[in-house]
């Protein structure tokens, strides 16, 4: 992967029939955590949709990947709101998974404080929810 970036390889470049990125395919991996990370780290976007609607988040949080979810919500980029296609969150894709779902709702939890504190620093007052 090393020499993926130093070669200067779009890590956004999608499959063309799946639009499923390299992040993607991490975030779903059983040791993606660590790779979701670099991903981040050469401008990976968080943001981008497959086929299907899914983003990163949505992907790891279907595939059970506590260090992924992690990963994404603490780069600070991955939308904790953000639905597929068929309308579904990244706490209906992991309901499966109590710990991972108090995981995801503990980091939405300290995300909304963040921006609170963020948002009085600068003299916002901005209602989230």
């Amino acid at each position: 992967m090393c020499g993926a970036f130093q070669n200067n390889a779009d890590v956004n470049a999608a499959d063309d029939v799946t639009r499923r990125t390299a992040l993607m395919f991490a975030a779903e991996s059983t040791n993606g955590g660590r790779v979701v990370e670099r991903l981040l780290d050469a401008g990976a976007d968080p943001e981008a949709r497959d086929s299907g609607g899914r983003t990163a988040l949505l992907t790891a949080a279907e595939a059970g990947r506590a260090g992924a979810v992690e990963a994404l919500v603490e780069a600070g980029d991955a939308d904790l709101q953000a639905r597929d296609a068929a309308g579904r969150s990244c706490l209906f894709l992991a309901r499966d998974r109590l710990d991972l779902v108090r995981q995801i709702l503990s980091m939405g939890e300290a995300t909304v404080k963040r921006e609170e504190r963020r948002n009085a620093k600068h003299g916002l007052n901005v209602n989230f929810f």
